[in-house]
C-alpha cells in the first residue's frame, strides 16, 4: 500500500513539474517571439526602401515577403498565447502593436512614393518601441522563473540583442539619405539617426570584446563582428556621406545581424548555466 502511494506522489509530482516546465517553456517561446519583433519591425522597412532605391534583386524582393509572414505570424501567436501566460497590461501592449504593424502594413504594401517612403521610416521606429515595450513587459512578468544569478551575462545578453536591431537600423537609414527621401529640413534627423546607430554599434563592439565572460567561441564571432563592421568604421565620414555601395551596406549588415544573433544564442546558454 505505502509503495502504490508512494508511486502515485511520484507520478503526480512528475505531472505537476512537467506541466510548470511546459508553462515556463511557452513563456520562453513567447519572449522569443517578441523579441524577433524588434528585428523584423526594421527588417521589413529597411527592405522596402532598398526596393524603393532600385535595389530589385530576388533575395530582398523574398526578404520583404518572408518578414511580413512571419511578423504577422508571431503577432497572431502573441495576441492568442500571450493572454495564457501574461498579464492584462501585458497583453495590452500587444494590442498596440498590433496597430503599429497595421500601420506599417498598409505602407509597405503599396507603390512607394516621398510622402510614403517617410512614413515608412517613421512608421517602423513605432512599431519597433511598441515591440520592445512586449518585449519588456514579457521579460518583467517572467523574471522570476528566467532569473540568472550571472548580471554580467545578463548585461551583455541585452547588449547583443540590440546590436541584431541596430544592424538592421544601419541599412535603414542609410538608404533613408541615401536616396534623401524627405523634406531638406528633415534630412539632418535622418543622418543624426544614422551616425548615432553607426556609434552605438561600434561603441557596444567594443564593450563586448572587452567583458571577461567571454569564452573562445564569443570572442571570435566578436571578432568576426569587428572585421565585418571595419570598413565603416575607418571610413566614418564616406559612410554618413553615403559613397558606400548599396549592395556593400546590405551584405555587411546583414552579416552582422547574422553574428548577433549567434552571439545572443551563445550568451543565452551561458546564462543558463
Amino acid at each position: 500500500m505505502k509503495a502504490t502511494l508512494k508511486l502515485i506522489a511520484s507520478f503526480s509530482f512528475l505531472l505537476i513539474s512537467g506541466t510548470s516546465l511546459f508553462a515556463n517553456n511557452m513563456k520562453s517561446n513567447l519572449i522569443d517571439i517578441a523579441r524577433e519583433q524588434r528585428v523584423l519591425s526594421q527588417k521589413i522597412a529597411k527592405s522596402y526602401l532598398l526596393l524603393a532605391y532600385g535595389a530589385n534583386f530576388y533575395q530582398i524582393r523574398s526578404e520583404i515577403k518572408t518578414s511580413i509572414i512571419l511578423f504577422e505570424n508571431n503577432l497572431n501567436v502573441l495576441q492568442t498565447e500571450g493572454p495564457n501566460e501574461f498579464s492584462p497590461i501585458a497583453n495590452n501592449i500587444i494590442t498596440k502593436e498590433a496597430v503599429a504593424w497595421y500601420a506599417l502594413k498598409k505602407n509597405v504594401t503599396i507603390k512607394p512614393t516621398t510622402k510614403n517612403l517617410n512614413e515608412v521610416v517613421e512608421l517602423s521606429n513605432v512599431l519597433l518601441k511598441k515591440s520592445h515595450l512586449v518585449y519588456s513587459a514579457f521579460k518583467a512578468e517572467a523574471n522570476d522563473s528566467f532569473n540568472s544569478s550571472n548580471s554580467s551575462i545578463e548585461n551583455l545578453l541585452e547588449i547583443s540583442e540590440k546590436q541584431e536591431v541596430s544592424s538592421e537600423r544601419l541599412c535603414l537609414y542609410f538608404v533613408a539619405q541615401k536616396i534623401n527621401i524627405i523634406a531638406p529640413e528633415q534630412n539632418q534627423k535622418i543622418l543624426g539617426t544614422l551616425k548615432s546607430v553607426m556609434e552605438r554599434l561600434d561603441k557596444q563592439l567594443i564593450v563586448l570584446l572587452k567583458t571577461n565572460v567571454n569564452n573562445p567561441l564569443t570572442v571570435r564571432i566578436i571578432n568576426d563582428a569587428l572585421i565585418a563592421f571595419d570598413d565603416i568604421r575607418t571610413n566614418k565620414t564616406d559612410f554618413l556621406d553615403g559613397k558606400p555601395t548599396m549592395n556593400t551596406i546590405y551584405t555587411t549588415t546583414n552579416k552582422l545581424n547574422k553574428l548577433f544573433r549567434i552571439l545572443t544564442s551563445e550568451y543565452e546558454e551561458l546564462a543558463s548555466i
